[in-house]
């Protein structure tokens, strides 16, 4: 047995042209729902958190850390206004889109930047963390440096010395 909406739907399908079908469809598919804006609200909130650990880690960042982070900027040809302005486009295009009711490109794009912030937070975090002055060796172990990094080449093979086997550790330059 049928429910009651279910065999009228049926019974009177020549009539309407099977446009019950397609009118609830379109009714779902547009403009924004309350779940989409606490969606969106969601995604921006963990992109403005995110981009203030950013910034807080930033400015805790040693200067050495901070000159290596404007050299790579700088070899790339880009400088920090170029980002902040490719973030200010790509936040305005997100906003037309949502105006003109394209919700699947402006949840992309928003999604892109978070798992970008998201990135680059990772990437602060284990720069800031890991230690300066040590490295680990092949087989696990920590080495100590002794000498100062700006040393001549003769200092730096010197100061890492293996501690089991005959191994040494390539030097990078």
């Amino acid at each position: 047995m049928q429910a009651p909406l279910c065999s009228n739907a049926w019974e009177y399908k020549s009539d309407c042209g099977r446009k019950c079908r397609n009118t609830g469809l379109a009714m779902e598919r547009e403009g924004w729902n309350t779940s989409d804006y606490t969606l969106l609200a969601m995604m921006l909130a963990f992109g403005a958190i995110m981009l203030a650990l950013i910034w807080r880690k930033r400015t805790k960042m040693p200067p050495k850390l901070a000159l290596e982070e404007q050299a790579a900027l700088t070899a790339a040809g880009l400088q920090q206004i170029h980002i902040a302005i490719c973030v200010g486009i790509l936040l305005l295009i997100i906003a037309i889109c949502g105006v003109f009711g394209l919700k699947n490109v402006s949840f992309t794009l928003l999604l892109i930047i978070d798992i970008t912030l998201f990135a680059y937070l990772l990437k602060l975090t284990i720069d800031l963390s890991s230690p300066t002055e040590e490295i680990v060796g092949p087989d696990g172990q920590i080495l100590h440096k002794t000498g100062s990094e700006d040393s001549d080449d003769e200092s730096r093979e010197s100061s890492v010395r293996p501690q089991n086997g005959t191994y040494m550790l390539p030097t990078l330059t």
